[in-house]
């Protein structure tokens, strides 16, 4: 498949990127001090301890726009059940795969660094409750989708299947039940090598832009966005960027940006 996302959702993200980078230079500008030595400490210091907080979220939304900008993303799920239209799904990823499979995912930077593991798993049992009774009424009472809750562990280059069991809540008990942890190349297998291409863009973006404008030796100016690649490069066409590969079908001549490694 490939993914159709919107020149104003990329406008966006770069936006966030970049408000980020600036907030970490003023961060990083309150430290420097002539008495602490180069202020490349003080740079160093704000992006070790401030960055990976403002990355997390930087990495759910660009998650969230790959699979909102996917033919299995939320919208599949409300053409196949249109009540589900009016439900806020307050999850970082839902995704339809081909065989019918609803997954919900929560997004983490580093799931190893997640203290309570088992509670977003529980917050999104709750959801899964929400759409089964909502996909019952529309196909039957004798329906029940097959839903999977699971991790995207987004640094996680892991290949064999990693299953952890945690303690979920369900209601006012819990138990440990075991969770799937999905590495990058596995969401690739489950989504297709767009959702791959896509997050290499985006994770080259964010390192060149953030290394231009507070890694370097120089003084720190103001931030110069650095766009690296026709994905991220100029907002002044409103034509979608769409990504792919060769199994894909064909969109009108000029606007695929092959990717075939992820």
């Amino acid at each position: 498949m490939c993914l159709h996302i919107e020149k104003s959702h990329i406008k966006l993200l770069k936006y966030k990127v970049l408000r980020s980078v600036k907030d970490l230079q003023v961060s990083a500008n309150a430290l420097s001090d002539p008495f602490l030595g180069h202020p490349r400490y003080a740079r160093d210091i704000v992006v070790y301890r401030d960055f990976p907080k403002r990355h997390g979220n930087l990495i759910q939304d660009a998650v969230a726009i790959a699979l909102a900008s996917h033919p299995g993303g939320i919208s599949a799920l409300r053409k196949r059940f249109p009540v589900l239209s009016g439900i806020t799904v307050e999850v970082d990823n839902l995704f339809v795969a081909s065989n019918g499979q609803i997954f919900l995912f929560e997004t983490k930077r580093q799931f190893d660094t997640v203290r309570d593991k088992g509670e977003p798993i529980s917050k999104l049992i709750e959801v899964e409750k929400i759409l089964i009774a909502e996909i019952k009424k529309v196909i039957g009472n004798s329906a029940r989708p097959s839903i999977t809750c699971a991790y995207f562990d987004y640094f996680s280059d892991r290949n064999p299947p990693r299953i952890e069991s945690l303690d979920i809540r369900r209601g006012k008990t819990f138990r440990k039940e075991d969770v799937r942890v999905f590495s990058r190349a596995e969401m690739n297998a489950l989504i297709g090598p767009c959702f791959g291409a896509w997050l290499k863009e985006f994770d080259a973006y964010v390192g060149h832009n953030l290394e231009q404008n507070l890694l370097d030796e120089g003084e720190v100016a103001a931030v110069r966005e650095m766009p690296l690649s026709d994905v991220f490069g100029s907002d002044d066409s409103e034509v979608p960027v769409i990504l792919g590969d060769v199994s894909c079908y064909s969109p009108p001549p000029g606007q695929l940006l092959f990717r075939t490694e992820v």
